[in-house]
């Protein structure tokens, strides 16, 4: 995969050529076009089948605890945390791993690939206030965004001018958060944006957290050009048991402590050059950093984990520039590069007995160019994608991907993709002096999905989509060798149905089910935490003019996990039934209440962690 073929070379040598050669012939009725990082692609108007959007609107009536709790109602994506409420929360896309989604914060990505987890996202570290919308993209898209969109990508989109808001809110367990968001137009065309947030959750001494959230924003725009400046800073203090502890079922229930700071800058402009042309151009640079003091594991059917103390960091600093515009009245086009440095390091012992030094320092630098080429004419739109990375120290990579879509008629359309993704070994498993191998290879995928999507005129839709997507050389320890290695395969097969019914002007009923086949070879063993089914229903409904509600059933199936104490196990599913309402007392104030797992049903996300019983909470609203 690391040749490709001469289609691939010619698609990038059409799609580069033209753009550069034809931009300025195009159709003079065309109005400039913006690149977008929305989902799956950087062409505004391109197919985009396999995405779930939530608004700050939809947010608001959730009124989630946290970002966790959000991500918990978007249809088709898997949420677990690692030991429980206060532990590092993950997202799961069609069955991979969480370090194969990307996460995004206004376009910058914000994983990392310092520690054990691989860059799999603490969701945690976000303060839901502070999101003004979530897109989620289902499927590889690397031929878009590089090597960390192996299986799909979150991308939270952050507020902007509002006015001026308050809230605060309680509830049990410990629940108690806070914000203030404030905009203001400093002249024609400059506003400025700065918003504070504050959560915390305490379920028991042993698994509790602590966020605070700033963020500032500036914008200027003229019309013909615009620019955005940001600036966000989070940090964390939690403790929750040591993932694959056991839990609550272990003898000592040790508990591991962490720290965490992430800051996320960048810059954005946009130019319109002529009537069909617009150049964009991103600086950012995000930082995290995350001071852990790990207990140890005493063994237990598997072997022991040893205490650590550990703090690691990392940076990334981007530069993006690309030219998109029309190349005539059906063909639009995008082409841009990418420059990206990263560095991570580690400090900090693991305690053998005798404290053992687990010190690294890496770097990497990776150098993409990237072209989009969508057609549209009639029912048919198309879209093909490639993507060349020059990562330091490892072969140049290329990601090809193409998707379609037809309208057969006004109320039928079919649509289908075909992708192929890479994803370099994380630094933790490159660099980490005890457990690392330089020698690893990226790992690959190769994914394809189709679907159909028909709408009936009593504003009732139903999508279907079928996928699937291999895996390849994938990264895993080998405790023989004592070392990370690349071995084994997964094949992950499924489906994903949604409906949504909009019944009248005041009720909605939205529903979605997945069903996943995870294949691994037999020699690898179940894959862990792989639910064969997840479904969501939520019914929301305007109650009255001043007052909006829902209910929510959803339901996840069991799955196999493992423990150091216990080894594999198989967890029972667990339904939970949601609910909540928001008054309007006056034009100005607003009161939610919200309720999650309604029937007090035990939840068990991680052998011997359960989740929280029977939640609720009250939020009150200021718009000034």
């Amino acid at each position: 995969m690391h040749k490709k073929n001469k289609f691939s070379l010619a698609l990038g040598a059409l799609l580069s050529g033209v753009l550069a050669a034809t931009m300025s012939k195009a159709g003079e009725s065309q109005t400039p076009m913006e690149t977008v990082l929305v989902t799956g692609t950087r062409l505004s108007g391109s197919p985009e089948f396999a995405t779930t959007v939530l608004d700050r609107r939809q947010i608001e009536l959730l009124s989630p605890a946290s970002t966790t709790s959000l991500l918990r109602a978007i249809p088709h994506l898997y949420l677990f945390e690692n030991g429980g409420p206060g532990g590092l929360s993950f997202a799961s896309i069609r069955g991979g791993d969480p370090n194969f989604t990307l996460v995004l914060i206004d376009g910058v990505a914000v994983n990392d690939p310092t520690n054990s987890r691989g860059g799999g996202f603490d969701f945690n570290q976000i303060d839901p206030a502070a999101i003004d919308r979530v897109e989620v993209h289902r499927g590889g898209i690397s031929a878009i965004y590089g090597g960390d969109a192996l299986s799909g990508v979150i991308h939270f989109i952050t507020r902007g001018s509002d006015g001026v808001n308050l809230a605060a809110g309680v509830g049990n367990k410990g629940q108690r958060h806070a914000s203030a968001t404030a905009s203001r137009r400093l002249t024609d065309s400059l506003s400025g944006l700065i918003s504070l947030g504050l959560s915390e959750l305490e379920v028991s001494h042993a698994q509790r957290y602590r966020n605070e959230q700033a963020m500032f924003k500036v914008r200027k725009d003229t019309g013909s050009a615009s620019g955005d400046l940001l600036l966000s800073i989070s940090e964390q203090t939690a403790n929750a048991f040591p993932e694959d502890s056991g839990g609550s079922l272990a003898t000592l229930q040790e508990i591991e402590y962490r720290d965490s700071r992430q800051i996320v800058a960048s810059g954005r402009g946009r130019l319109d050059m002529g009537e069909t042309l617009t150049a964009t151009a991103l600086v950012a640079h995000a930082d995290h950093r995350e001071d852990s003091d790990h207990p140890g594991i005493a063994p237990g059917a598997l072997e022991g984990v040893p205490a650590s103390e550990i703090t690691s960091r990392f940076q990334q600093t981007t530069v993006d520039v690309n030219l998109a515009g029309y190349l005539g009245k059906h063909l639009s086009a995008v082409a841009g590069a990418t420059a990206r440095k990263s560095t991570g390091r580690n400090d900090g012992v693991v305690d053998f007995g005798a404290p053992v030094p687990v010190d690294y320092r890496l770097e990497q630098n990776v150098f993409s160019g990237y072209a989009e080429l969508g057609w549209a004419q009639g029912g048919f739109n198309g879209n093909a994608g490639l993507r060349i990375d020059d990562p330091e120290g490892f072969e140049r990579e290329t990601s090809l991907r193409l998707s379609a879509s037809y309208s057969v008629t006004s109320n039928l359309t079919l649509n289908a993709s075909l992708s192929e993704g890479y994803k370099l070994p994380s630094f933790f498993a490159l660099a980490h002096p005890l457990v690392g191998n330089p020698d690893l290879e990226p790992e690959r995928s190769d994914s394809w999905e189709w679907g159909i999507a028909y709408r009936t005129r009593d504003n009732l839709e139903i999508k279907a989509t079928y996928f699937q997507v291999d895996y390849q050389n994938l990264v895993d320890f080998d405790p023989e060798a004592f070392t990370q290695i690349n071995r084994g395969s997964v094949t992950m097969e499924g489906t994903e149905l949604s409906a949504g019914w909009t019944i009248s002007e005041a009720v909605r009923l939205d529903a979605s089910a997945t069903h996943l086949d995870a294949k691994a070879l037999e020699s690898e063993g179940a894959l862990r935490r792989r639910p064969k089914w997840l479904t969501n229903i939520q019914l929301s409904a305007r109650l009255s003019p001043a007052l909006d509600g829902f209910i929510a059933l959803r339901h996840r199936d069991d799955f196999i996990d493992s423990s150091v104490l216990t080894g594999e196990k198989t967890l029972g599913g667990f339904s939970s039934l949601d609910a909540g309402a928001n008054w309007s007392l006056g034009s100005r104030l607003e009161l939610a209440l919200t309720f999650e797992n309604l029937l007090d049903n035990p939840r068990e996300d991680a052998i011997g962690l359960r989740g929280p019983e029977r939640t609720w909470r009250v939020t009150g609203r200021l718009r000034l």
